[in-house]
Order: structure tokens, then sequence, then C-alpha cells
């Protein structure tokens, strides 16, 4: 039986997800509905795990403790887990696109 490969993840579709996640929770006319701050946290410490590797030692950051969790995960691990835990918060929280989105 041939083994099951993951579709190619691009830049773009990190990207993508980057800015969706910079908008995430909705805030119009259907209600409120804000990220709670222990997921942007999870998603921060992903995004300096897939941009920048294994925690380097900065303290100030909000995520570092989340961060150095995942020592050892890959950059392209941390972008997939970081696009599929933006699908779910979109998915839970909603959000706000960009002007001129329909």
């Amino acid at each position: 039986m041939p083994s099951q490969q993951r579709p190619q993840l691009s830049f773009q579709d990190f990207a993508n997800a980057v800015d969706k996640m910079s908008r995430a929770g909705y805030k119009g006319q259907y209600g409120h509905h804000d990220v709670p701050e222990e997921d942007k946290i999870k998603l921060d410490a992903l995004y300096m795990q897939a941009t920048t590797g294994d925690y380097d030692g900065n303290n100030s950051l909000k995520c570092a403790e989340e961060w150095k969790l995942l020592a050892g995960k890959t950059k392209i691990e941390a972008q997939r887990e970081f696009i599929h835990m933006t699908n779910q918060m979109i998915t839970r929280y909603g959000w706000n696109p960009p002007e001129g989105w329909v």
C-alpha cells in the first residue's frame, strides 16, 4: 500500500495564515469574539519556532515558556501546526477580513 504524503507546504500558505491570525477575532454586527490570550501565546510560540527555530533565550517574550516546549520541532512542522491552529481559531472565533473582501 503506498504511503500517504502530506501536500507540499508553500511559504504563501504560512504567510496567509500569519495574515489571517493578525485579524483573528470577530468584532462586528454579529458579535464580539476575542481570541483567548493563551491561544495567542501558543500561536506566537509556533510563529517563533517556524521563523527562528528553537528557543533563543529571549525571556522578554510572552511566549518564551511555550516556545521552549517546542524544542526540536522543525520549522516546517511548526508552520503546519500554525496553519492548522489558525484555521481552528478562525472557525471558533471568526476574523475581520481586510477591506475589499466579499
